[in-house]
């Protein structure tokens, strides 16, 4: 499970957008209201491959900051 009290709406937002548009995507689609309960060891593992690769041709730099800012808030 993730712990979404530590993100702020950006960094929800933004999850829930990498978890759909993944080509590993998580079934059911998922919301805001259900992130929460969605695998962690998954979307960690999701955040570091895009940030290891960068294989999402629309990672901006702003999206780094944000995948970066939410790894970082986990491991504290």
């Amino acid at each position: 499970m993730i712990d979404t009290t530590q993100l702020n709406n950006d960094e929800i937002n933004f999850l829930v957008y990498l978890c759909n548009t993944s080509k590993n995507r998580l079934v059911p689609i998922v919301t805001p209201e259900n992130l929460s309960f969605q695998n962690r060891t998954f979307v960690e593992n999701l955040l570091n491959y895009l940030l290891d690769t960068r294989d999402d041709e629309g990672l901006t730099d702003e999206g780094v900051r944000l995948i970066q800012g939410i790894l970082d808030k986990w491991t504290e």
